[in-house]
């Protein structure tokens, strides 16, 4: 019976310490200027999620990243078996993986966005193979082009559910044929009970600052957010994360 209580659908906010920048970022990572604050390096302070202003910096970040290397190389062996030319990458980030999927993979167009503007000038400046842009999902104007796979990766927890049904929703409409959506992770009862044990610790017995950094699914979560609008026709590893394969229903 706990086996099968694990699969079921179940969504939690998601609370992080951002060290000595909880205090500019607030309350609320999920906002344009809260994401500046966590992308922009200054000359102090260099955190896990930040781009450097120098595009040689900036590269050396992107391949001394394990994970990003190995997602890069299998969401590639994806693109080239299902043969699409064009990837379009959404809430991109610092583009660590995006840069390595272009090493990797030069024939591929790609193009990337996000909706931080001090993020977004920054890539514009440093990834120069890429074509960046800002876009909001929630309140962009959503435009299908054919034969192109339009790319989550790890951005899920950036909305909550009727957010991200919304977002689905105006993509399907639009006409969107492919999408690989690749959460940050999958988690079950268990691993969610322990995240909030860990939340408390941080609280309580560290007395450390958290902000609201988005939300928290298991695996049913994920598919109750597509399967309205989008058929699940695969389900693929990519290097430590899965990936949902979408087709649009007909």
């Amino acid at each position: 019976m706990l086996l099968k209580n694990q699969d079921m659908k179940l969504t939690v906010k998601h609370y992080y310490s951002f060290g000595k920048r909880a205090k500019e970022v607030g309350d609320n990572l999920i906002s344009e200027n809260s994401w500046d604050v966590v992308r922009i390096d200054d000359e102090n302070l260099n955190t896990p999620f930040s781009i450097p202003p120098k595009r040689e910096d900036w590269i050396k970040k992107c391949i001394s990243n394990e994970r990003m290397l190995k997602r890069a190389e299998d969401i590639n062996k994806f693109i080239k078996r299902k043969n699409f030319k064009k990837i379009i990458s959404f809430g991109a980030g610092a583009c660590f993986m995006e840069y390595n999927l272009k090493h990797q993979n030069s024939d591929i167009v790609l193009e990337c966005s996000d909706f931080n503007p001090k993020g977004v000038l920054r890539l514009k400046e440093i990834f120069t193979e890429a074509t960046i842009s800002m876009f909001d999902m929630l309140h962009g104007e959503w435009k299908n082009e054919k034969g192109v796979l339009y790319l989550f990766h790890r951005i899920d927890t950036d909305f909550s559910d009727a957010e991200w049904k919304y977002i689905f929703k105006k993509m399907y409409e639009a006409g969107i044929d492919n999408i690989l959506f690749v959460p940050c992770n999958i988690d079950t009862y268990r691993s969610l009970f322990k995240i909030q044990l860990s939340k408390w610790y941080q609280i309580i017995i560290k007395k450390n600052k958290l902000s609201f950094a988005g939300y928290l699914r298991t695996k049913d979560a994920f598919r109750s957010l597509f399967l309205n609008f989008y058929n699940l026709s695969e389900e693929l590893n990519i290097n430590d994360l899965t990936g949902f394969f979408l087709t649009i229903k007909k």
